[in-house]
């Protein structure tokens, strides 16, 4: 297993919060103001305008500038509804000419977000901003990590995320995750969890004519689950937390359908996980296991993208 990033720091300058002023949007605040608040980060919270027939930022220079004013007072009450007098915020409104995920995504670069964190259901004007759209596309075209905090019936607040699992297939970028996992799971005091799913190669779906030159199935699961458990081993024993916080799980199966069972079953809090999309040409493809969790998942997923910044860096 390689070595863990056990000088890491969780390196956290500027985080983008978008808003529409749902309960989701003000779940997702919350995050990002405890993991401000814990990193000495700033804060940027962003309102963006979709420009719609018969939306106001669409019509009259008047009606346009009234709106602004209106927002931005929103905006600050939010800040005021938060608590947030204790940190450095900045609010910013955007006019979506280009659509709400894309001027959030220009938003985060202008700004040089370390992190965006959003929310995935919440309501804005007669459009929706959730998963499958806006939210998408900010996931799948983001070259940074970002915090999907999907609304809740019972709010969840930092103070109740207790475990945090990070699936780990022991490739470069899943183990880039562990680190991110490892930093949240200190400065959240939660659990974490290393989950590592184990299925059956692409050869084993072959015709049984074929299957005699191949070992028998059970031999390769067995052989990959010892593999695991040895490699899983390998890297707790770099973790740096108290060993009772640290739990590993070994699942056979389909990945996103044992993460979600785990998640189900383990009550965990939090999702940590790699997404393999690349950037440049490829920069609106997220790996598929990634999208299917992020899309499923009960509670906040925090996505590493595996060829983009990263926020865990050495201590010189």
């Amino acid at each position: 297993a390689r070595a863990l990033n056990l000088d890491s720091m969780l390196s956290l300058t500027r985080i983008l919060v978008p808003t529409d002023f749902s309960p989701c949007a003000d779940q997702a605040l919350s995050h990002a103001a405890f993991l401000a608040r814990d990193a000495g980060a700033a804060l940027h919270l962003v309102h963006v305008v979709p420009v719609a027939a018969g939306y106001p930022m669409a019509g009259v220079r008047a009606e346009e500038t009234e709106h602004r004013s209106e927002v931005r007072s929103r905006l600050y009450d939010l800040v005021e509804a938060h608590d947030l007098g204790d940190l450095e915020v900045e609010v910013h409104i955007d006019r979506g000419d280009d659509g709400v995920g894309a001027t959030l995504l220009q938003a985060a670069d202008r700004v040089d977000a370390d992190l965006l964190t959003l929310g995935t259901h919440g309501r804005q004007g007669v459009r929706r901003f959730f998963l499958g759209s806006e939210a998408e596309e900010v996931i799948r075209g983001a070259d940074r990590p970002v915090l999907a905090v999907r609304q809740q019936d019972d709010a969840q607040t930092p103070s109740t995320v207790d475990h945090v699992l990070v699936p780990v297939d022991l490739s470069e970028h899943s183990l880039v995750a562990l680190d991110h996992a490892v930093e949240l799971a200190r400065r959240y005091e939660a659990d974490l969890r290393l989950l590592h799913v184990v299925q059956p190669g692409p050869n084993y779906d072959l015709p049984g004519i074929y299957q005699g030159a191949l070992p028998p199935q059970t031999d390769v699961v067995d052989a990959l689950t010892r593999n695991a458990h040895q490699e899983l081993n390998d890297l707790i024993e770099q973790v740096a937390l108290p060993a009772e916080r640290i739990h590993k799980d070994i699942r056979h199966g389909n990945p996103p359908v044992e993460i979600l069972d785990t998640v189900a079953e383990e009550a965990v809090d939090m999702v940590v996980l790699a997404s393999h999309g690349r950037s440049g040409l490829e920069r609106f493809l997220m790996g598929s296991v990634a999208e299917k969790v992020i899309r499923s998942a009960p509670v906040p997923v925090f996505v590493v993208k595996a060829y983009g910044t990263s926020l865990v860096s050495r201590e010189s």
